[in-house]
């Protein structure tokens, strides 16, 4: 009966059942906040959808410690900022092997929450958010479902994840291999997916887009930094995401020392987690001025904070396609970053930005330097970043090509059903 309902639905617009593990909530809005904006575009490109973003299955008393406290009362939330969510909970197994059971556990789960009724839609199609784990349980709900799935390749899930285990890269290549379209996003990703494959197969591109808040400011740089707390004079960089390793800190707190020599006024502002506890409680740090700690801030905080600053860091180690970077440069901040993952489909060297190796604090150092003592040119780099990113990175871009796949996905499922 799942066929001939599903044959039916072929024939209609797509009504995609979207599977992510990071979505935001009202207590913790940072994981995840790409999947909301881009659901919150198809939405508004007029597409009919469910969001499903499973919990971990945790007795009330474990909520709030440590880590935990984070899923505090979320499973009680139905939407976040008018786009609905079903939170469904799944048990939680530590462990590398136990998890692969949890995860096929979840896919299992959540065909038979479809098959219920409980959730008043029957979706057309499958859509989950990385290889890994959504991809295992996509694939699972869409032979239970008898539908038709579609996986995005994001970052980590690629040049990550699959390298932690034989099971994980297994995992990743039957995912690659049984997947009705492997979506990547960025180029650099889809040429990594299909080695994971091994063989060719056809990976389209879309890319992320940037949230319409996140442009130049419309008030005085002077005033923001006035609001927000920040040095009103002086040169700012700024750098946001997880400060760690793998973002490049301890090359930018080098680089940084490099620049305050040759320009004392230049200020560094960090936004985001601090993973380097050692560096950050560094006296050295703690006791330099010019270093601003800022934490995490609410994603609708970080446009402030971009808007306030002169320049963007990024040198990080990997990456898949950095909102972050694509934010910044929407606002109008020429960046400095390394060419890795998608970055360098979006930084053209020496046009809109620089790009430098990774793990090189020299000559990330000089390419600051160029920026501070140049403001023209800083300025003109900015200008033409921002003009990139409004051009080919926008969330009502990304809505349409999803479309397109999705009837592109139907239709060919609907050839195969029929032959």
């Amino acid at each position: 009966m799942m066929k001939a309902n599903g044959c039916r639905a072929f024939r209609e617009s797509p009504r995609p059942l979207i599977v992510s593990l990071q979505f935001p909530s009202l207590r913790w809005s940072l994981p995840g906040v790409f999947i909301y904006r881009h659901v919150k575009a198809l939405v508004e490109a007029g597409v009919s959808l469910k969001l499903v973003s499973p919990l971990p299955y945790l007795p009330r008393f474990m909520e709030g410690w440590g880590r935990w406290e984070r899923y505090r009362g979320v499973r009680e939330e139905q939407s976040f900022k008018g786009v609905g969510v079903v939170r469904l909970q799944y048990p939680h197994i530590p462990g590398p092997f136990l998890r692969h059971l949890t995860f096929l556990g979840l896919g299992f789960q959540l065909a038979r929450f479809v098959r219920s009724g409980s959730l008043d839609f029957m979706p057309n199609l499958i859509h989950v958010h990385r290889l890994y784990p959504e991809g295992l349980v996509g694939l699972v709900m869409a032979r239970r479902l008898g539908l038709p799935v579609v996986c995005t390749a994001r970052g980590s899930d690629i040049h990550s994840q699959p390298g932690d285990s034989t099971c994980h890269r297994r995992i990743a290549q039957k995912v690659t291999r049984e997947s009705d379209s492997i979506i990547a996003v960025s180029r650099r990703i889809a040429t990594q997916v299909q080695e994971i494959a091994g063989f060719p197969i056809d990976v389209p591109v879309i890319y992320n887009g940037v949230d319409p808040t996140f442009r130049s400011p419309k008030t005085s740089k002077d005033e923001l930094r006035d609001v927000l707390g920040l040095p009103v004079d002086g040169r700012l960089i700024v750098f946001v995401g997880r400060f760690e390793s793998a973002k490049g800190a301890p090359e930018l707190l080098e680089a940084f020392r490099i620049v305050q020599t040759q320009v004392p006024l230049a200020h560094l502002v960090i936004v985001g987690q601090d993973n380097l506890g050692s560096l950050a409680g560094n006296m050295e740090c703690q006791e330099n001025r010019n270093i601003h700690w800022i934490g995490e801030v609410a994603p609708d905080q970080v446009a402030r904070y971009l808007q306030a600053c002169d320049i963007f860091v990024f040198p990080s180690h990997a990456e898949g396609m950095p909102n972050a970077l694509l934010e910044a440069m929407a606002c109008g901040l020429p960046p400095v970053a390394t060419p890795v993952g998608g970055i360098p489909e979006v930084i053209v060297d020496g046009e809109n930005g620089f790009l430098v190796p990774v793990g090189d604090s020299r000559r990330l150092a000089e390419r600051l330097l160029l920026f501070l003592e140049d403001v023209g040119m800083a300025n003109d780099f900015g200008s033409r970043a921002a003009k990139t990113v409004r051009q080919g990175f926008t969330w009502e871009r990304n809505a349409q090509e999803h479309v397109n796949l999705y009837l592109e996905v139907l239709k060919s499922w609907r050839l195969k059903m029929e032959a």
